[in-house]
Protein backbone atom coordinates (compact mmCIF):
# COMPACT_ATOMS: atom_id res chain seq x y z
CA UNK A 1 0.00 0.00 0.00
CA UNK A 2 1.36 3.45 -0.83
CA UNK A 3 2.19 5.44 2.28
CA UNK A 4 -0.34 8.19 1.56
CA UNK A 5 -3.14 5.68 1.19
CA UNK A 6 -2.39 4.54 4.71
CA UNK A 7 -3.20 8.00 6.04
CA UNK A 8 -6.75 7.84 4.73
CA UNK A 9 -7.54 4.46 6.26
CA UNK A 10 -5.54 4.55 9.48
CA UNK A 11 -8.51 4.52 11.83
CA UNK A 12 -10.03 1.66 9.90
CA UNK A 13 -6.82 -0.33 9.76
CA UNK A 14 -5.89 0.12 13.43
CA UNK A 15 -9.39 -0.80 14.43
CA UNK A 16 -9.09 -3.88 12.27
CA UNK A 17 -6.10 -5.05 14.24
CA UNK A 18 -8.06 -4.68 17.44
CA UNK A 19 -9.79 -7.82 16.30
CA UNK A 20 -6.49 -9.58 16.97
CA UNK A 21 -4.19 -8.66 14.14
CA UNK A 22 -4.15 -7.35 10.60
CA UNK A 23 -4.73 -9.56 7.63
CA UNK A 24 -1.58 -10.47 5.76
CA UNK A 25 -1.10 -8.01 2.89
CA UNK A 26 -2.45 -9.12 -0.44
CA UNK A 27 0.12 -9.99 -3.11
CA UNK A 28 -0.90 -6.96 -5.16
CA UNK A 29 -0.15 -4.70 -2.22
CA UNK A 30 3.25 -6.32 -1.73
CA UNK A 31 4.23 -5.32 -5.23
CA UNK A 32 3.82 -1.68 -4.25
CA UNK A 33 6.22 -2.04 -1.33
CA UNK A 34 9.93 -1.71 -2.04
CA UNK A 35 12.50 -3.35 0.28
CA UNK A 36 14.16 -1.00 2.70
CA UNK A 37 17.44 -1.32 0.83
CA UNK A 38 15.92 0.46 -2.16
CA UNK A 39 14.53 3.53 -0.50
CA UNK A 40 14.91 7.00 -1.87
CA UNK A 41 18.46 8.28 -1.18
CA UNK A 42 16.89 11.52 0.05
CA UNK A 43 15.28 9.73 3.00
CA UNK A 44 17.58 10.57 5.88
CA UNK A 45 17.00 11.30 9.55
CA UNK A 46 19.21 13.46 11.73
CA UNK A 47 22.64 12.15 12.73
CA UNK A 48 21.41 11.85 16.31
CA UNK A 49 18.49 9.71 15.13
CA UNK A 50 20.75 7.50 13.05
CA UNK A 51 22.79 6.90 16.21
CA UNK A 52 19.59 5.36 17.65
CA UNK A 53 19.28 2.89 14.75
CA UNK A 54 19.00 -0.71 15.96
CA UNK A 55 20.75 -3.01 13.50
CA UNK A 56 20.25 -6.32 15.29
CA UNK A 57 18.55 -7.80 18.34
CA UNK A 58 19.58 -10.73 20.55
CA UNK A 59 17.45 -13.76 19.78
CA UNK A 60 16.71 -12.51 16.27
CA UNK A 61 19.85 -11.26 14.56
CA UNK A 62 20.17 -8.66 11.81
CA UNK A 63 17.05 -6.56 11.27
CA UNK A 64 15.48 -5.79 7.90
CA UNK A 65 12.87 -3.62 9.60
CA UNK A 66 14.05 -0.09 10.36
CA UNK A 67 13.96 0.19 14.14
CA UNK A 68 15.16 3.16 16.17
CA UNK A 69 15.22 3.41 19.96
CA UNK A 70 16.87 5.54 22.60
CA UNK A 71 16.52 8.32 25.13
CA UNK A 72 15.14 11.78 24.35
CA UNK A 73 15.97 14.42 26.99
CA UNK A 74 12.96 16.65 27.71
CA UNK A 75 14.49 18.69 30.54
CA UNK A 76 17.69 19.01 32.55
CA UNK A 77 16.85 15.87 34.56
CA UNK A 78 14.26 13.92 32.56
CA UNK A 79 14.78 11.59 29.60
CA UNK A 80 12.06 9.56 27.92
CA UNK A 81 12.68 6.29 26.12
CA UNK A 82 11.07 5.48 22.79
CA UNK A 83 11.09 2.80 20.11
CA UNK A 84 10.17 3.71 16.53
CA UNK A 85 9.30 1.06 13.95
CA UNK A 86 9.45 2.81 10.60
CA UNK A 87 6.59 2.28 8.16
CA UNK A 88 7.12 -0.53 5.67
CA UNK A 89 6.76 1.47 2.47
CA UNK A 90 8.87 3.40 -0.03
CA UNK A 91 8.40 6.82 1.56
CA UNK A 92 7.74 6.51 5.32
CA UNK A 93 7.53 10.30 5.56
CA UNK A 94 4.19 10.05 3.74
CA UNK A 95 2.81 7.44 6.17
CA UNK A 96 1.17 8.46 9.44
CA UNK A 97 3.05 8.57 12.74
CA UNK A 98 1.12 6.75 15.49
CA UNK A 99 2.20 7.41 19.06
CA UNK A 100 1.04 4.41 21.10
CA UNK A 101 0.65 4.62 24.87
CA UNK A 102 0.03 1.69 27.20
CA UNK A 103 -1.92 2.54 30.35
CA UNK A 104 -1.61 1.19 33.85
CA UNK A 105 -1.08 3.90 34.89
CA UNK A 106 2.63 3.25 34.91
CA UNK A 107 3.09 0.48 32.33
CA UNK A 108 5.65 0.43 29.53
CA UNK A 109 4.54 0.75 25.90
CA UNK A 110 7.88 -0.69 24.80
CA UNK A 111 7.52 -3.61 27.19
CA UNK A 112 3.94 -4.44 26.27
CA UNK A 113 2.68 -3.02 22.95
CA UNK A 114 6.03 -3.13 21.10
CA UNK A 115 7.23 -6.52 22.31
CA UNK A 116 3.88 -8.15 23.09
CA UNK A 117 1.03 -6.80 20.94
CA UNK A 118 1.65 -5.23 17.56
CA UNK A 119 5.37 -4.65 17.14
CA UNK A 120 7.50 -6.65 14.67
CA UNK A 121 8.42 -9.35 17.20
CA UNK A 122 7.02 -11.53 19.96
CA UNK A 123 9.01 -13.58 22.47
CA UNK A 124 8.86 -17.23 21.48
CA UNK A 125 6.43 -19.01 23.85
CA UNK A 126 8.40 -20.30 26.82
CA UNK A 127 11.52 -18.31 25.93
CA UNK A 128 13.07 -15.16 27.36
CA UNK A 129 15.91 -15.10 24.85
CA UNK A 130 14.44 -15.82 21.42
CA UNK A 131 12.05 -13.81 19.27
CA UNK A 132 9.56 -14.75 16.58
CA UNK A 133 8.09 -12.60 13.83
CA UNK A 134 4.70 -10.96 14.21
CA UNK A 135 3.30 -11.02 10.66
CA UNK A 136 0.58 -8.57 11.68
CA UNK A 137 2.83 -5.79 12.95
CA UNK A 138 1.25 -2.36 12.71
CA UNK A 139 4.20 -0.95 10.76
CA UNK A 140 2.96 -2.99 7.80
CA UNK A 141 -0.24 -0.94 7.61
CA UNK A 142 2.00 0.97 6.77
CA UNK A 143 2.42 3.32 9.72
CA UNK A 144 5.36 4.72 11.64
CA UNK A 145 4.74 3.16 15.06
CA UNK A 146 6.18 5.17 17.95
CA UNK A 147 6.16 3.47 21.36
CA UNK A 148 6.95 5.48 24.48
CA UNK A 149 7.66 4.58 28.11
CA UNK A 150 5.68 7.10 30.14
CA UNK A 151 5.49 8.74 32.58
CA UNK A 152 9.07 9.15 33.80
CA UNK A 153 9.89 6.17 36.02
CA UNK A 154 8.23 3.70 33.63
CA UNK A 155 10.30 1.25 31.61
CA UNK A 156 13.53 2.94 30.52
CA UNK A 157 12.33 6.53 31.02
CA UNK A 158 13.96 8.19 34.02
CA UNK A 159 14.85 11.34 35.91
CA UNK A 160 18.16 12.20 37.56
CA UNK A 161 16.21 13.98 40.29
CA UNK A 162 14.71 11.83 43.04
CA UNK A 163 12.15 14.59 43.61
CA UNK A 164 10.42 13.56 40.37
CA UNK A 165 9.73 10.15 41.91
CA UNK A 166 8.69 11.49 45.29
CA UNK A 167 5.91 13.71 44.00
CA UNK A 168 2.70 12.17 42.68
CA UNK A 169 2.49 11.64 38.95
CA UNK A 170 -0.57 13.33 37.44
CA UNK A 171 -2.49 13.30 34.18
CA UNK A 172 -1.62 16.92 33.40
CA UNK A 173 2.03 16.46 34.30
CA UNK A 174 2.18 13.39 32.09
CA UNK A 175 0.60 15.31 29.20
CA UNK A 176 3.06 18.18 29.58
CA UNK A 177 6.01 15.77 29.43
CA UNK A 178 4.44 14.09 26.42
CA UNK A 179 4.14 17.30 24.44
CA UNK A 180 7.74 18.17 25.35
CA UNK A 181 8.79 14.73 24.12
CA UNK A 182 6.88 15.07 20.84
CA UNK A 183 8.53 18.42 20.13
CA UNK A 184 12.02 17.08 20.85
CA UNK A 185 11.43 13.82 18.98
CA UNK A 186 10.37 15.74 15.85
CA UNK A 187 13.78 17.41 15.83
CA UNK A 188 15.40 13.97 15.65
CA UNK A 189 13.15 12.89 12.77
CA UNK A 190 12.44 16.05 10.74
CA UNK A 191 11.22 14.12 7.70
CA UNK A 192 8.55 12.44 9.83
CA UNK A 193 7.64 15.69 11.57
CA UNK A 194 5.42 16.62 8.63
CA UNK A 195 3.59 13.28 8.56
CA UNK A 196 -0.03 12.97 9.76
CA UNK A 197 0.05 12.39 13.51
CA UNK A 198 -2.25 10.14 15.55
CA UNK A 199 -2.47 9.33 19.25
CA UNK A 200 -3.45 5.80 20.23
CA UNK A 201 -3.45 3.51 23.22
CA UNK A 202 -5.42 1.35 25.58
CA UNK A 203 -6.53 1.09 29.20
CA UNK A 204 -5.34 4.11 31.25
CA UNK A 205 -4.33 5.76 28.00
CA UNK A 206 -8.02 6.67 28.16
CA UNK A 207 -6.78 9.37 30.59
CA UNK A 208 -3.46 10.13 28.91
CA UNK A 209 -4.78 10.73 25.40
CA UNK A 210 -7.55 13.29 26.12
CA UNK A 211 -5.13 15.32 28.27
CA UNK A 212 -2.41 15.18 25.61
CA UNK A 213 -4.96 16.08 22.93
CA UNK A 214 -5.96 19.26 24.75
CA UNK A 215 -2.33 20.26 25.24
CA UNK A 216 -1.56 19.57 21.59
CA UNK A 217 -4.47 21.80 20.57
CA UNK A 218 -3.14 24.52 22.85
CA UNK A 219 0.35 24.04 21.43
CA UNK A 220 -1.01 24.39 17.88
CA UNK A 221 -2.16 27.91 18.67
CA UNK A 222 1.19 28.78 20.23
CA UNK A 223 3.11 27.31 17.28
CA UNK A 224 1.12 29.43 14.87
CA UNK A 225 2.18 32.57 16.71
CA UNK A 226 5.82 31.52 17.16
CA UNK A 227 6.38 30.20 13.66
CA UNK A 228 7.10 26.65 14.87
CA UNK A 229 6.10 23.97 12.38
CA UNK A 230 2.68 22.70 13.35
CA UNK A 231 1.83 19.10 14.12
CA UNK A 232 -0.58 17.63 11.57
CA UNK A 233 -2.73 16.12 14.32
CA UNK A 234 -5.50 13.96 12.84
CA UNK A 235 -7.19 12.31 15.81
CA UNK A 236 -6.96 9.42 18.24
CA UNK A 237 -7.88 5.79 18.80
CA UNK A 238 -8.50 4.20 22.19
CA UNK A 239 -9.03 0.56 23.12
CA UNK A 240 -10.87 -0.51 26.28
CA UNK A 241 -10.19 2.96 27.72
CA UNK A 242 -10.46 3.81 31.39
CA UNK A 243 -12.78 6.81 31.23
CA UNK A 244 -15.20 7.30 34.11
CA UNK A 245 -14.93 5.13 37.25
CA UNK A 246 -18.64 5.28 38.02
CA UNK A 247 -19.51 3.82 34.62
CA UNK A 248 -16.47 1.53 34.56
CA UNK A 249 -17.16 0.09 38.03
CA UNK A 250 -20.84 -0.47 37.36
CA UNK A 251 -19.82 -2.16 34.14
CA UNK A 252 -17.29 -4.37 35.92
CA UNK A 253 -19.84 -5.60 38.42
CA UNK A 254 -22.41 -6.29 35.71
CA UNK A 255 -19.83 -8.08 33.59
CA UNK A 256 -18.53 -10.21 36.46
CA UNK A 257 -22.02 -11.26 37.50
CA UNK A 258 -23.39 -11.82 33.98
CA UNK A 259 -20.38 -14.00 33.11
CA UNK A 260 -20.87 -16.13 36.20
CA UNK A 261 -17.73 -14.97 37.98
CA UNK A 262 -19.40 -13.76 41.19
CA UNK A 263 -22.52 -14.57 43.18
CA UNK A 264 -25.69 -12.53 43.41
CA UNK A 265 -25.11 -11.89 47.13
CA UNK A 266 -21.63 -10.47 46.63
CA UNK A 267 -22.86 -8.34 43.73
CA UNK A 268 -25.52 -6.85 45.99
CA UNK A 269 -22.96 -6.28 48.79
CA UNK A 270 -20.63 -4.34 46.47
CA UNK A 271 -23.53 -2.28 45.12
CA UNK A 272 -24.71 -1.51 48.67
CA UNK A 273 -21.37 -0.57 50.26
CA UNK A 274 -19.41 1.07 47.43
CA UNK A 275 -19.58 4.53 45.94
CA UNK A 276 -18.56 3.63 42.40
CA UNK A 277 -17.11 7.06 41.71
CA UNK A 278 -14.57 6.56 44.54
CA UNK A 279 -13.31 3.01 43.90
CA UNK A 280 -10.43 1.87 41.68
CA UNK A 281 -9.70 -1.75 40.87
CA UNK A 282 -6.26 -1.86 39.29
CA UNK A 283 -4.78 -4.34 36.84
CA UNK A 284 -3.02 -5.94 39.77
CA UNK A 285 -6.51 -6.60 41.18
CA UNK A 286 -5.87 -4.15 43.99
CA UNK A 287 -8.63 -2.04 45.52
CA UNK A 288 -8.08 1.67 46.05
CA UNK A 289 -10.64 4.02 47.56
CA UNK A 290 -10.61 7.81 47.65
CA UNK A 291 -11.80 7.81 51.26
CA UNK A 292 -11.35 4.76 53.44
CA UNK A 293 -14.35 2.46 53.18
CA UNK A 294 -13.61 -0.87 54.81
CA UNK A 295 -17.02 -2.36 54.03
CA UNK A 296 -16.58 -1.56 50.34
CA UNK A 297 -13.04 -2.94 50.30
CA UNK A 298 -14.21 -6.12 52.03
CA UNK A 299 -17.09 -6.60 49.57
CA UNK A 300 -14.81 -6.12 46.55
CA UNK A 301 -12.24 -8.51 48.00
CA UNK A 302 -15.04 -11.07 48.43
CA UNK A 303 -15.86 -10.64 44.75
CA UNK A 304 -12.22 -11.10 43.77
CA UNK A 305 -11.97 -14.14 46.02
CA UNK A 306 -15.03 -15.73 44.40
CA UNK A 307 -13.56 -15.17 40.95
CA UNK A 308 -10.35 -16.94 41.86
CA UNK A 309 -7.10 -16.51 39.93
CA UNK A 310 -8.80 -15.68 36.64
CA UNK A 311 -7.09 -13.49 34.06
CA UNK A 312 -9.18 -10.35 34.44
CA UNK A 313 -7.88 -8.74 31.24
CA UNK A 314 -9.23 -11.66 29.21
CA UNK A 315 -11.69 -13.81 31.13
CA UNK A 316 -11.59 -16.53 28.47
CA UNK A 317 -7.78 -16.64 28.46
CA UNK A 318 -5.34 -18.47 30.69
CA UNK A 319 -3.11 -17.02 33.39
CA UNK A 320 0.64 -17.45 33.24
CA UNK A 321 1.64 -20.44 35.41
CA UNK A 322 5.31 -20.59 34.39
CA UNK A 323 7.24 -21.06 37.65
CA UNK A 324 9.94 -18.66 36.43
CA UNK A 325 7.46 -15.80 36.62
CA UNK A 326 5.12 -16.69 39.45
CA UNK A 327 5.47 -18.14 42.93
CA UNK A 328 1.88 -19.30 42.95
CA UNK A 329 1.23 -23.03 43.01
CA UNK A 330 -1.11 -24.06 40.18
CA UNK A 331 -4.40 -25.29 41.65
CA UNK A 332 -5.18 -28.98 41.35
CA UNK A 333 -7.61 -29.93 38.55
CA UNK A 334 -11.23 -29.91 39.63
CA UNK A 335 -13.20 -33.13 39.98
CA UNK A 336 -14.97 -32.37 36.68
CA UNK A 337 -11.71 -31.93 34.78
CA UNK A 338 -10.43 -35.23 36.17
CA UNK A 339 -13.55 -37.06 34.98
CA UNK A 340 -13.64 -35.61 31.46
CA UNK A 341 -11.94 -37.65 28.75
CA UNK A 342 -9.00 -35.71 27.30
CA UNK A 343 -10.59 -35.44 23.85
CA UNK A 344 -13.83 -34.05 25.24
CA UNK A 345 -11.91 -31.60 27.43
CA UNK A 346 -10.10 -30.32 24.34
CA UNK A 347 -13.40 -29.95 22.50
CA UNK A 348 -14.85 -27.91 25.34
CA UNK A 349 -11.76 -25.72 25.59
CA UNK A 350 -10.86 -22.72 23.46
CA UNK A 351 -9.19 -23.40 20.12
CA UNK A 352 -7.24 -20.17 20.36
CA UNK A 353 -4.36 -20.04 22.80
CA UNK A 354 -2.42 -16.78 22.86
CA UNK A 355 0.73 -17.16 24.93
CA UNK A 356 -0.45 -16.48 28.52
CA UNK A 357 3.10 -15.58 29.59
CA UNK A 358 3.93 -13.16 26.77
CA UNK A 359 3.99 -10.16 29.14
CA UNK A 360 6.33 -11.88 31.57
CA UNK A 361 8.55 -13.21 28.77
CA UNK A 362 8.79 -9.76 27.20
CA UNK A 363 9.69 -8.22 30.55
CA UNK A 364 12.43 -10.80 31.13
CA UNK A 365 13.78 -10.25 27.61
CA UNK A 366 14.02 -6.47 28.08
CA UNK A 367 15.70 -6.92 31.46
CA UNK A 368 18.70 -8.56 29.77
CA UNK A 369 21.81 -6.37 29.54
CA UNK A 370 22.57 -7.39 25.94
CA UNK A 371 19.04 -6.43 24.86
CA UNK A 372 19.30 -3.09 26.63
CA UNK A 373 22.63 -2.45 24.94
CA UNK A 374 21.15 -3.22 21.52
CA UNK A 375 18.21 -0.88 22.18
CA UNK A 376 20.45 1.91 23.56
CA UNK A 377 18.53 1.63 26.83
CA UNK A 378 19.78 2.50 30.31
CA UNK A 379 23.09 3.70 28.89
CA UNK A 380 23.56 6.22 31.65
CA UNK A 381 22.95 3.57 34.31
CA UNK A 382 20.33 5.88 35.80
CA UNK A 383 17.90 3.02 36.41
CA UNK A 384 18.64 1.84 39.92
CA UNK A 385 15.86 -0.72 39.84
CA UNK A 386 15.40 -3.94 37.91
CA UNK A 387 13.47 -3.50 34.69
CA UNK A 388 9.75 -4.10 35.05
CA UNK A 389 6.89 -3.56 32.64
CA UNK A 390 4.78 -1.73 35.26
CA UNK A 391 6.34 0.33 38.06
CA UNK A 392 3.55 2.44 39.57
CA UNK A 393 3.61 1.93 43.33
CA UNK A 394 7.24 0.79 43.27
CA UNK A 395 9.27 3.53 41.56
CA UNK A 396 6.64 6.27 41.80
CA UNK A 397 3.00 6.77 42.74
CA UNK A 398 0.18 8.07 40.58
CA UNK A 399 -2.49 10.42 41.85
CA UNK A 400 -5.58 8.50 43.00
CA UNK A 401 -7.68 11.64 42.49
CA UNK A 402 -6.61 11.75 38.85
CA UNK A 403 -7.39 8.07 38.41
CA UNK A 404 -10.91 8.78 39.68
CA UNK A 405 -11.46 11.81 37.44
CA UNK A 406 -14.00 11.43 34.67
CA UNK A 407 -12.69 12.07 31.16
CA UNK A 408 -16.13 12.89 29.77
CA UNK A 409 -15.71 16.66 30.33
CA UNK A 410 -12.45 16.50 28.36
CA UNK A 411 -14.15 14.68 25.50
CA UNK A 412 -16.77 17.41 25.40
CA UNK A 413 -14.09 20.11 25.21
CA UNK A 414 -12.29 18.25 22.44
CA UNK A 415 -15.48 17.75 20.44
CA UNK A 416 -16.31 21.43 20.81
CA UNK A 417 -12.85 22.90 20.17
CA UNK A 418 -11.66 20.45 17.52
CA UNK A 419 -14.59 18.84 15.69
CA UNK A 420 -12.22 18.01 12.81
CA UNK A 421 -10.40 15.37 14.88
CA UNK A 422 -11.42 11.80 14.17
CA UNK A 423 -12.03 9.54 17.17
CA UNK A 424 -12.42 5.79 17.35
CA UNK A 425 -13.25 3.92 20.56
CA UNK A 426 -13.01 0.13 20.39
CA UNK A 427 -13.45 -2.52 23.05
CA UNK A 428 -12.77 -6.23 23.28
CA UNK A 429 -15.84 -7.90 24.73
CA UNK A 430 -13.89 -10.44 26.83
CA UNK A 431 -12.20 -7.78 28.97
CA UNK A 432 -13.19 -7.86 32.63
CA UNK A 433 -11.03 -4.86 33.65
CA UNK A 434 -12.61 -2.11 31.53
CA UNK A 435 -15.51 -4.07 30.10
CA UNK A 436 -17.92 -3.36 27.30
CA UNK A 437 -20.82 -3.21 29.79
CA UNK A 438 -19.47 0.05 31.24
CA UNK A 439 -17.99 1.59 28.11
CA UNK A 440 -21.15 1.36 26.02
CA UNK A 441 -23.10 3.27 28.70
CA UNK A 442 -20.83 6.34 28.68
CA UNK A 443 -20.54 6.07 24.90
CA UNK A 444 -24.33 6.28 24.60
CA UNK A 445 -24.48 9.25 26.97
CA UNK A 446 -21.69 11.14 25.24
CA UNK A 447 -22.99 10.38 21.79
CA UNK A 448 -26.60 11.42 22.34
CA UNK A 449 -26.44 14.31 24.83
CA UNK A 450 -27.41 17.87 23.88
CA UNK A 451 -29.57 16.73 21.00
CA UNK A 452 -26.84 14.77 19.22
CA UNK A 453 -27.91 11.75 17.24
CA UNK A 454 -26.57 8.49 15.93
CA UNK A 455 -25.23 8.58 12.39
CA UNK A 456 -25.23 4.80 12.16
CA UNK A 457 -27.36 2.60 14.38
CA UNK A 458 -25.94 -0.37 16.31
CA UNK A 459 -25.22 -3.12 13.82
CA UNK A 460 -23.02 -6.17 13.39
CA UNK A 461 -20.03 -6.36 11.11
CA UNK A 462 -18.81 -9.48 9.37
CA UNK A 463 -15.30 -10.74 8.93
CA UNK A 464 -13.95 -12.07 5.61
CA UNK A 465 -14.69 -15.63 6.76
CA UNK A 466 -18.40 -14.88 7.11
CA UNK A 467 -18.39 -14.73 10.93
CA UNK A 468 -19.67 -11.87 13.07
CA UNK A 469 -16.57 -9.92 14.11
CA UNK A 470 -18.32 -7.54 16.50
CA UNK A 471 -20.65 -4.57 16.50
CA UNK A 472 -20.44 -0.87 15.74
CA UNK A 473 -22.31 2.38 15.98
CA UNK A 474 -21.38 5.82 14.76
CA UNK A 475 -22.15 9.16 16.40
CA UNK A 476 -21.55 12.72 15.29
CA UNK A 477 -18.24 13.02 17.16
CA UNK A 478 -16.84 9.47 17.20
CA UNK A 479 -17.24 5.85 16.16
CA UNK A 480 -17.61 2.98 18.64
CA UNK A 481 -16.67 -0.59 17.71
CA UNK A 482 -16.74 -3.84 19.67
CA UNK A 483 -14.45 -6.77 18.89
CA UNK A 484 -15.82 -10.22 19.57
CA UNK A 485 -13.76 -12.49 21.87
CA UNK A 486 -10.95 -9.97 22.33
CA UNK A 487 -9.61 -8.99 25.73
CA UNK A 488 -8.07 -5.89 27.31
CA UNK A 489 -5.10 -6.00 24.92
CA UNK A 490 -7.29 -6.60 21.88
CA UNK A 491 -4.55 -6.60 19.22
CA UNK A 492 -3.02 -9.72 20.76
CA UNK A 493 -5.81 -11.52 22.58
CA UNK A 494 -8.45 -11.75 19.85
CA UNK A 495 -9.46 -15.26 18.87
CA UNK A 496 -8.40 -15.01 15.25
CA UNK A 497 -6.03 -13.17 12.98
CA UNK A 498 -6.87 -11.54 9.70
CA UNK A 499 -10.31 -10.11 10.34
CA UNK A 500 -10.97 -6.60 9.22
CA UNK A 501 -13.55 -4.14 10.46
CA UNK A 502 -16.02 -2.58 8.03
CA UNK A 503 -15.31 0.93 6.79
CA UNK A 504 -16.56 3.12 9.65
CA UNK A 505 -15.33 6.37 8.16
Amino acid sequence: MPCKAACACLALCLAATAAAALAPPAPARLLAWLPFGRRSPGHLHSEAAEAHRVHSLPGWGKLSTRLYSGEVPISKDKAMFYALVEADCRHPEDAPVVLWLTGGPGCSSVGTAFIGEHGPFFPRPGSTSRLMQNPYSYHTLPANMLYLDAPVGVGFSYSNSSDDYKQLATDKGMATDMVDFIREWRKLFPRLARAPFWLAGESYAGHYVPHITLQLLEHAGQAMNSGEERIDFKGFLLGNPSTDEEYDNEGRLTFWWSHGLISQNVKKAVEHHCNFSEVIITQGIEVKTKTQNRKCEKAVQQALSEMGPIKMQNVFGDKCLDKRFTSATPPAPSWLARLLPARLARMLGSKHHPDPCITEEGEAYLARSDVQEALHANRSGALDWSYKGCTEGEVFKYSVDDQLDSMLPLYRRINKDAPHLRTLIYTGDADGMVPLTGTRRWVLRLGTEEGKREKRHWTHWMDPNGQVGGYLEEYEDFTFVTVRRAGHEAPYTGEWAGRKLPDAR
